[in-house]
């Protein structure tokens, strides 16, 4: 973990190391970005893709 660093220096606290957080996580990015911009959103959502837990939609969610 990229934290775990700054966990042993004592510059953060694990406030509940024994479980996960799920949370949101959202790219910002324009209907029409330049061409640079777009290449590094879709390398940084791919990204995300590949390493990140997916969440399964909930009845509810899926409407």
């Amino acid at each position: 973990m990229q934290v775990e660093p700054m966990i042993r220096e004592g510059r953060l606290v694990a406030l509940a190391p024994e479980r996960d957080l799920m949370i949101d996580l959202y790219w910002p990015h324009w209907e029409q970005e330049p061409e640079p911009l777009a290449t590094i959103s879709a390398l940084v959502m791919n990204a995300a893709r590949r390493s990140l837990v997916q969440s399964v939609p909930t009845a509810a969610q899926a409407g």
